[in-house]
């Protein structure tokens, strides 16, 4: 499977190979975009979900694109007792061409290992219905590499690509070659990245410090993102990025590779 890769400008986020100029559809709009297994914005089904179990009037838009690029809407309206679902097909050229809509009791959002489900119920005897399926496993990607440093009082770096755990100390360094991270452990780390929504733009401004404590580099399918901070910095997006960051160290502390260093 291949990812398509967001090519960002300013504020603005346009998918490669789609267009949005299509009549009533802003791609720029606070929509949950999904194209070919990469997801952008899941964090509004999350805050639609929220809004719903405090019995708050909620609104939130799917934008799933065909193989030929055509988008299919998934309108979601909370209005504070039910919800209603519209599934708009008329802008697919290859589809029923027509708009359809649904009463539903709840929504819900079903995690497993590898996925994370999103679904509506709409009537005691039909199948709940599929909003979205957001897949977290790397191995469906053609490459998946993630280059990262951070300081815990030591400056510790681990390479997935060169395949390095290096922990430097004031005094020496040591550097652990054939690091590997398991199965378990590299689905664990890219869904900690697709959560945090990292094709995003991220504001990570006002840097504090002139040795950030954090610095990651991610390449997924020939596409890569480069982010440096530190958690005194007054960015938007520092708070959630460093909440990530200190998940995967934990990852990252429980190998056997960083373990042996100190040992």
């Amino acid at each position: 499977m291949s990812l398509l890769i967001f090519l960002a400008a300013g504020c603005s986020v346009q998918i490669a190979g789609i267009s949005d100029e299509f009549k009533g559809y802003n791609q720029q709009d606070h929509n949950v975009i999904e194209s070919h297994g990469q997801i952008d914005n899941p964090q509004y089904l999350d805050e639609f979900i929220r809004s719903v179990d405090q019995g708050e009037d909620a609104e939130v838009r799917i934008v799933s694109y065909t193989s030929e690029g055509d988008p299919v809407f998934k309108d979601l309206n909370f209005n504070g007792e039910e919800i209603e679902y519209k599934l708009d097909t008329t802008q697919d050229q290859f589809g029923a061409d027509k708009v359809s809509k649904k009463k539903c009791e709840e929504i819900n959002r079903i995690d497993r290992t590898k996925e994370t489900i999103y679904e509506v119920s709409c009537g005691e005897n039909t199948s709940p219905i599929d909003l979205l399926t957001i897949d977290y496993d790397a191995n469906r990607q053609d490459s998946f590499e993630i280059d990262f440093s951070y300081d815990n009082g030591n400056r510790v770096n681990i390479s997935t690509q060169k395949q390095s755990l290096t922990v430097q100390s004031d005094e020496n360094s040591i550097t652990q070659n054939g690091f590997q991270f398991t199965e378990a452990q590299l689905n664990q780390i890219y869904k900690l990245l697709v959560l945090e929504n990292y094709m995003e733009e991220k504001d990570l401004s006002a840097r504090c410090s002139q040795n950030p404590d954090y610095s990651m580099t991610v390449t997924i399918n020939g596409g890569q993102r480069v982010f440096e901070w530190s958690d005194c910095d007054e960015g938007a997006d520092v708070a959630d990025m460093t909440q990530m960051a200190e998940r995967v160290i934990d990852i990252i502390e429980k190998t056997q590779s960083y373990r042996s260093v100190f040992e």
